[in-house]
């Protein structure tokens, strides 16, 4: 489904070397949330899908609270 894509799109976007521990919780946030779509699909569970909104929800509100200016800072824009 859409939403599963999405998710293996932004997971396989995390750069595991350069991420550190950020990619990391990330990277482990994003196999939850495809072993979650996955279930809900198979059972027909609405509360899996709830589950990875709330989640969603949480990184796009960390997300917000970046300042633009950082969104698209590369690991040797800032010297890493």
């Amino acid at each position: 489904g859409k939403a599963l894509d999405i998710i293996i799109s932004l997971r396989s976007c995390l750069s595991m070397d350069d991420g550190g521990d950020i990619a990391k919780n990330l990277d482990q946030l994003y196999e939850f949330m495809i072993t979650q779509i996955s279930a809900a699909n198979h059972k027909n569970d609405p509360q899996a899908i709830d589950d990875v909104i709330d989640i969603i929800r949480e990184i796009k509100s960390a997300w917000d609270q970046i300042p633009n200016e950082y969104h698209n800072l590369t690991s040797a824009d800032v010297g890493i």
